[in-house]
């Protein structure tokens, strides 16, 4: 029996371009994708015009239907679009950007004219976590607990959104390592869902007239808690007694279960069975509180205005945010952010130089731009506990630019000097945690900044980047990190080096006894030590490098007669590594040769496996396999050799294997756009887990490849088939469609 359960999918409508109504109302269709029963995945984009509704649905989930039961956060697209006159409509997963914040859920929205409608079943919410960057060190930053859910990552510098080859994200999917240029105190977004579980129903409705807009909001949670767990019409556990049985799709039951050493779950293949000290912790959900609000916007040439006001649970809230501007040359701007009560958003000014999130800004700039430079100044208040100030210019004259930030919690200074394409500056920092003073400078492709840091501390940072090469080398008081990237392409070969390290630095205060006079520091009755002139300590900091670095080395090579890829990953040793190869060629006699090597040496359950083909023919055919697993529950191993005859497309022959048992299989094989393969396979030993590849009795398989075409549409049919002892009747069905109607 096959279960399938599509959801609707995801799709950035924040991203989105407009919807535009073609000219023309005659009905025409455009089509491309693909379906796939196995684990091929689903891909379908259909786009056009029909009876005057101009209309697009795109589908993609590249992971696979077949027997899943998928939630909108683990699929990757969908979204269906209409329009027609004044009419406007979306339904999928929208990601929009509402009262609360950013949310993302499944459902539509419907516009017309200047008013709209929106309704999202909210499943999973959407986090973002900020992180203050460090100069000097660019990463692993970790901003989850938990992995994320994939498809559901964005990330923003300072506002910015980050490009998929300015940042690295970790295999464990929950740290990131920073590409793009940033300076201290910079901070970085990232935004995610996970899996805890918030379910909600959200309905927004709004309209717009001139400059004036009226939004109203609604969320209401859509849970139901039962022990630690959310009650659902079809979840993934059911519950007997103390037990969670994992039937995804099948239960009644959502939960979040998170790694946690001394948790008290511990997961068994298919259950989580109470348990003291397991290694999961059943983490019950947070029910959001009931939410009505009202939004009233007014915008226009000189910027925006909102009053937000409204109640969560029991709490009234309020809310004032203005961004007005005056001027050409010489620009006033006014800025605030208040909030009375319980806020549904915070400010998106930086943060950081308040010490943590506050609930009230207000600013004031003024600038002034002339024909060689400009100048700029402005002065903030935070309400958070009490008024507290904050002021900076910045200005740029010729060459020359100049920067000043005085906060409770920081201070920056720059000066910089611009000739050419050579820049050369210095910049002095301060917060509660961090002092240092850096000098450093740009030509090109490369960069240098070398910084000393109020405790003594020499760091470093070092960036080149060319169409060959990208190295980035940095060292701090949080620790050192190395990226070297290197592409080339010669003689039609393509050769891709990849390393990448990092390791942390702890650090430790100690006071050296020097000698009566000699120091600066003494020490009291109870072994406290004081600045002191002329004590008889020194004060002295050490950094001591945590463990051994972490390496991740990648070598690959692509060429008209080779393909390669080698990987490590190693600390103080090698913990794991895998190799991929292949040789091919056809002259005098055709010849194929395809090597997979893969090793994890540092898991609990260390595990391997090799597989080895190659195959040499010129008439008759000489093909060797050979495979070797090891994993906690199995090993594998065979060598098989097979010797035949190719005539036209049709080949025959022997196969001899040796496993556990040994087995001989005559058969028959035709290669074309429709491949067979049959024969029989008789084992004269018992046979061992090479039964997993070479099952015994009568076996059949049938592969097709066709492209039939109906006028200017294009059908890639792929169909798997056959049958065998071990699988039964298996079949696996692909097809990919393209044209216009």
């Amino acid at each position: 029996m096959w279960l399938y359960e599509i959801f609707i999918l995801p799709a950035d409508t924040s991203q989105s371009p407009p919807i535009v109504t073609p000219l023309h109302t005659d009905s025409s269709i455009r089509i491309r994708g693909s379906y796939s029963f196995g684990s091929d995945g689903v891909s379908v984009s259909l786009g056009g015009s029909l009876y005057g509704v101009s209309l697009s649905l795109n589908v993609e989930d590249a992971a696979g239907l077949s027997g899943q039961v998928k939630r909108i956060e683990e699929l990757q697209e969908f979204n269906l679009r209409l329009s027609k006159g004044k009419f406007h409509g979306v339904g999928g997963i929208l990601t929009d950007t509402l009262l609360v914040g950013t949310v993302k859920g499944e459902g539509f929205k419907l516009m017309y004219g200047l008013g709209s409608l929106e309704y999202l079943y909210r499943y999973s919410p959407l986090y973002r976590r900020k992180i203050e960057l460090k100069k000097g060190y660019s990463g692993p930053y970790v901003f989850s607990e938990v992995p994320p859910i994939r498809s559901s990552l964005t990330v923003y510098l300072n506002g910015r959104r980050l490009k998929e080859e300015e940042f690295i994200i970790g295999e464990g999917g929950n740290t990131i390592h920073i590409l793009a240029d940033y300076e201290e105190g910079d901070v970085l977004v990232v935004e995610y869902q996970s899996s805890t579980i918030q379910p909600s129903h959200i309905f927004t409705s709004s309209y717009a007239l001139g400059g004036v807009s009226l939004t109203l909001y609604g969320e209401t949670p859509a849970a139901e808690l039962d022990g630690g767990c959310i009650r659902t019409g079809r979840g993934d556990y059911v519950r007997k007694g103390d037990t969670l049985i994992l039937k995804p799709g099948e239960g009644y039951l959502d939960c979040n279960f998170v790694p946690k050493s001394g948790g008290g779950y511990t997961f068994l293949g298919d259950r989580y069975v109470p348990t003291e000290n397991g290694g999961y912790a059943l983490v019950p959900p947070k029910i959001p509180p009931s939410i009505r609000a009202g939004d009233l916007t007014v915008r226009g040439d000189k910027g925006y205005s909102s009053v937000i006001l409204g109640r969560v649970g029991d709490s009234i809230i309020t809310s004032l945010r203005w961004n007005m501007e005056w001027g050409e040359r010489t620009r006033i701007r006014s800025f605030g952010d208040l909030s009375l009560g319980r806020r549904l958003r915070t400010t998106t000014y930086n943060t950081a130089p308040w010490g943590g999130e506050g609930f009230g800004l207000i600013g004031l700039g003024l600038s002034h731009t002339w024909k060689e430079g400009r100048m700029e100044g402005r002065i903030l208040s935070h309400l958070a506990h009490g008024p507290e100030y904050g002021y900076g210019f910045n200005a740029t004259w010729k060459w020359f630019s100049g920067e000043y930030e005085r906060f409770p919690l920081r201070i920056v200074y720059r000066m910089g000097l611009r000739i050419a394409d050579l820049e050369l500056f210095h910049r002095s920092f301060w917060d509660t945690t961090l002092t240092y003073r850096a000098i450093g400078l740009k030509r090109g492709s490369l960069m240098a900044i070398l910084r000393r840091y109020g405790d003594g501390f020499l760091g470093y940072e070092l960036k080149f980047k060319s169409s060959l090469l990208l190295l980035m080398h940095s060292r701090s008081p949080f620790g050192s990190s190395l990226l070297l990237e290197f592409r080339g392409n010669s003689f039609g070969q393509q050769l891709r080096a990849l390393l990448k390290s990092s390791q942390s630095l702890l650090k430790q205060v100690r006071f050296v006894y020097v000698g009566k006079g000699w120091g600066d520091y003494e020490r009291d009755d109870a072994g406290n030590f004081y600045p002191y002139p002329y004590g008889s300590y020194r004060r002295e900091v050490v950094y001591y490098p945590q463990g051994a670095p972490n390496y991740d080395a990648q070598i690959s090579l692509v060429g008209t007669a080779f393909r390669g890829n080698v990987r490590a990953k190693f600390k103080n040793k090698l913990e794991q590594y895998s190799i991929l190869s292949s040789f091919f060629g056809d002259k005098i006699v055709k010849y194929s040769i395809n090597l997979s090597l893969f090793e994890d040496i540092s898991s609990s359950y260390p595990s391997k496996t090799s597989h080895l083909l190659g195959r040499i023919e010129r008439g008759v055919i000489l093909e060797v396999e050979g495979r070797d697993e090891a994993i906690p529950t199995d090993t594998l191993n065979f060598v098989s050799l097979f010797v035949g005859y190719k005539r036209g497309n049709l080949e025959s022959g022997l196969e001899f294997l040796r496993g556990k048992g040994y087995a001989l299989a005559p058969l028959v094989r035709i290669a074309g756009s429709l491949s067979l393969k049959g024969g029989y396979r008789w084992y004269f030993e018992p046979a061992g887990s090479e039964l997993k590849y070479r099952p015994p009795g009568p076996f059949l398989g049938v592969s097709l490849n066709t492209a039939p075409t109906w006028g200017d549409v294009i059908a890639n049919l792929s169909l798997l088939s056959g049958y065998d002892r071990l699988r039964g009747w298996y079949y696996n069905l692909s097809v990919r469609i393209s044209g216009s109607l």
